[in-house]
């Protein structure tokens, strides 16, 4: 299990998409712990085309294997028909992995995993609000 923050960008994915597509990824993180921080919270972005996620999740769902399979199971299509490129960008002071996820070479969705997806959670954090100060417009941060 690893505690950090996911970011999730909605490319051209249509309204019912993007609605399996929530469905789906309420079903990732712990139903209940303990501790209420490490069960999933949301931020949206004003447009509704994005999204930041901060929870515990499994070490498998967080991974290029693992979102492929979410981004699979919510549009209903065969993983193997999903083709993902990851790349790296540095919000504050830790590169973060972002993924992007096509079909048929058409972009659909674009995933940050803050401070790589393994770092410890205060890291993943400032990279968040790094990436918040960066885009504050979009996310109504100014």
């Amino acid at each position: 299990m690893i505690s950090t923050y996911l970011g999730a960008e909605n490319i051209a994915l249509t309204q019912a998409q993007k609605d399996a597509f929530r469905a789906t990824l309420s079903q990732i993180g712990p139903p209940t712990h303990p501790q209420p921080a490490e069960l999933m919270h949301w931020r949206g972005r004003l447009d509704g085309n994005a999204t930041i996620m901060r929870a515990q999740f499994q070490d498998a769902d967080i991974t290029t294997a693992g979102l492929k399979q979410l981004l699979a199971t919510a549009l209903g299509v065969n993983v193997s028909t999903i083709t993902a490129t990851t790349s790296t960008q540095t919000f504050g002071t830790v590169p973060s992995t972002i993924v992007l996820m096509s079909i048929a070479g058409v972009n659909q969705m674009r995933f940050i995993m803050f401070a790589g997806g393994r770092a410890p959670i205060q890291v993943s954090n400032n990279e968040v609000l790094a990436y918040l100060k960066i885009n504050g417009a979009a996310w109504g941060d100014v």
